[in-house]
């Protein structure tokens, strides 16, 4: 009996202790921002078999320069700034090379990323002297930004987009991304604003904008500590209220303004933490890049203010020193027949039938029929690798796949939200591709339905981020992402509801209908294409 009560009051303590360290484990946290910074650089090396930070810079960050990776370089100079970011820098020189990219404030993120690699490239000033004001207040922000980090152009000083932006706020105090005053105010440019406003914050002007805008945010703040934006409570907006408030010279777990129910927005923030450290979109999703990649720019900015550094966005130590020439280009990579890869296949196979014909004759194998005989076999083989992939654009349309287990699903694309602007791409009933039914491999997703509809009806299609794992339609139909706003691109719907999910993420089943649709408003025009968007 004794034994049995031993027992029992060992189990009891156990279970006591177990839940007292598992329930302080978020607080701790929250009080150590390097310790999430470092939960979350830890997932990306594994992922990318990468021994340490300086390796992911070099390669998965490199890799994805354009694509995804420009707000981690940002955070890493921020909160680590003795790494090389060469080979980054290098990589989104190249990118730029190969892409034309119109849309100002999306410049001006890649101007902001090569300060942040140490890059003096005239991109920068050019971005700074043409891109600010060049699309709403997103290219204000950003653009402020660049001008606070040294950066200056003959057309835009800190004044004048100080006073554009503080013209766009709306009467609650907030800010949107369209300047309709009709348009309610957004939490995340709300607290993007006040992120660039920061180093002006004793202005009195600034100053009492500033007090406006916490309001704002302080009101829209959930019991839980966290924030809705675009129709769902989510784990950027809270990444984008503590920036805020850090830049501002404000303890996000002190300030009383920002607690509610005894919950902080960092509170907010970790409800969207996984077990792995990385975080989701929306509470009970799986991993997002982008709240991961949000949150992580959260810790490091929590983590200057604590060690009283600069605001996120402000550089340390750094002045921004054009040439006054244009540095010397990367080439871009080569698209033609011996690409880079190809190049060092090619030289492996020379290298290794040169190593197999000495070998012949030291071990007297062979002879000179048998060394020409290795020599056509490595032309063969290079012949081959020659020809890997080159397709011409009536072969790449024509081409049909064969699935060992097809399902049929439904798709079509839409552009009604754009009907009556002057574009020659834009149906004049909005309907791309009409409803049409396709085979993909059972187990497929929402990307290789669209990849499949494209292909077969000969529509053009451009897409990111499929080497980050976060990939994205960025064009159909000559039709791309922010031609008309910050807040406008393609979205797509499965049986008439808009998941919260990347289209390669996305697995569709027999009979699904998919619906992919331009957006004006980032989902909140969904309703005119007969959809519920999720987000």
């Amino acid at each position: 009996m004794l034994k049995k009560i031993i027992l029992l009051f060992f189990i009891l303590f156990t279970a006591v202790f177990s839940t007292g360290v598992n329930s302080s484990a978020p607080a701790a946290a929250q009080e150590c921002p390097e310790a999430a910074i470092e939960e979350i650089l830890a997932y990306y090396k594994t992922e990318n078999h990468a021994e340490d930070v300086q390796t992911l810079i070099d390669g998965y960050f490199s890799d994805t320069a354009g694509e995804t990776a420009e707000w981690f370089i940002w955070a890493l100079r921020q909160y680590e700034g003795s790494y090389s970011f060469s080979s980054y820098s290098a990589a989104l020189l190249r990118f730029l090379n190969n892409n034309h990219i119109t849309n100002a404030s999306t410049r001006e993120k890649y101007a902001l990323a090569l300060l942040a690699s140490g890059s003096d490239h005239d991109y920068i000033a050019e971005t700074a002297e043409n891109a600010i004001g060049g699309m709403g207040i997103m290219s204000y922000l950003f653009g402020l930004h660049l001008i606070n980090n040294g950066v200056t152009g003959k057309t835009r000083t800190a004044q004048s987009v100080i006073a554009a932006i503080l013209a766009l706020a709306h009467e609650d105090g907030g800010w949107s991304v369209r300047a309709d005053p009709s348009l309610p105010s957004d939490v995340d440019v709300t607290a993007m604003a006040l992120q660039a406003l920061a180093p002006y914050k004793e202005e009195p002007e600034i100053a009492e904008a500033v007090e406006k805008a916490l309001d704002y945010l302080s009101e829209k703040q959930t019991a839980e500590g966290d924030y809705a934006a675009f129709g769902g409570r989510n784990a950027e907006s809270c990444a984008q209220v503590i920036i805020a408030l850090c830049a501002l010279g404000r303890d996000p777990l002190t300030d009383a303004r920002f607690q509610k129910n005894g919950r902080t927005v960092l509170d907010g923030l970790r409800l969207y933490r996984l077990t792995d450290g990385t975080y989701s979109h929306f509470s009970g999703e799986n991993y997002s890049l982008s709240a991961t990649q949000q949150a992580l720019t959260a810790y490091v900015a929590l983590w200057r203010y604590r060690t009283g550094k600069t605001p996120f966005y402000l550089l340390d130590d750094y002045t921004f020193a054009p040439s006054g020439e244009q540095p010397e280009e990367i080439p871009p990579s080569s698209g033609g027949v011996f690409a880079a890869w190809k190049l060092w296949t090619a030289f492996g196979i020379a290298a290794g039938t040169v190593i197999a014909i000495v070998c012949l004759f030291l071990f007297k194998r062979g002879g000179p029929k048998e060394s020409v005989a290795c020599a056509l076999l490595a032309l063969a083989c290079m012949a081959i690798v020659a020809g890997v992939d080159i397709q011409s654009k009536d072969t790449y349309y024509s081409k049909r796949n064969i699935y060992e287990n097809p399902i049929s699903v439904t798709v079509s694309i839409r552009c009604d939200a754009l009907i009556g602007h002057n574009n020659p791409y834009i149906p004049s009933d909005g309907v791309i591709l009409a409803s049409s039914e396709i085979q993909i491999e059972e187990g497929g997703t929402v990307f290789d339905a669209v990849k499949e509809a494209t292909r077969r009806h000969i529509i053009p299609m451009e897409y990111k981020g499929e080497t980050s794992g976060a990939t994205y339609i960025s064009g159909l139909n000559y039709l791309y992402e922010f031609d008309y706003g910050d807040l406008s691109g393609w979205m797509y719907a499965v049986n008439g509801m808009t998941p919260g999910l990347g289209c390669a993420e996305y697995t569709l089943e027999e009979g699904d209908t998919v619906l992919w649709y331009y957006t004006l408003e980032s989902g909140n025009d969904a309703a005119v294409y007969g959809v519920e968007c999720e987000l």
